[in-house]
């Protein structure tokens, strides 16, 4: 995860970013999703690991 310009996104390991910096927050995978807030809502973004 990373923040730019208060938003939050996703970069794999060798520093490609996967999910723009959209989000108001990203918190850790659990069970296969990633919870995320945009708009003072949340949802579940499927996890990279479960699309390989």
């Amino acid at each position: 995860m990373f923040e730019k310009n208060s938003k939050w996104g996703i970069m794999d390991i060798q520093g490609k970013i996967v999910v723009k910096p959209t989000y108001e927050r990203i918190l850790l995978e659990s069970e296969g999703m990633i919870p995320v807030k945009l708009k003072n809502k949340w949802a579940s973004l499927i996890s990279m690991e479960k699309l390989r």
